[in-house]
């Protein structure tokens, strides 16, 4: 089940972005930040920026969340 948090940009990269929270670190990849396509991650989101984050699963060997700006739940 999806949890949201709210989570902020520490770092922007191509692949994805990584945002931090007062339960640790989140890493949300390309086709996972957004309902559309985005094509550049740095024009779209910068360091500092707040966003709602939906945690999907926890990565432990990474020690990091797996997350998504877009909720898998459609209704």
């Amino acid at each position: 089940m999806e949890k949201k948090v709210k989570g902020k940009i520490d770092c922007v990269e191509e692949y994805g972005i990584y945002l931090s929270f007062d339960g640790g670190r989140i890493i949300v990849l390309i086709p996972d930040a957004s309902s559309e396509r985005i094509k550049c991650l740095k024009s779209t989101f910068s360091v500092g920026q707040e966003l709602d984050v939906f945690l999907i699963k926890y990565i432990e060997e990474k020690k990091i969340y797996k997350g998504s700006l877009v909720s898998s739940y459609s209704g």
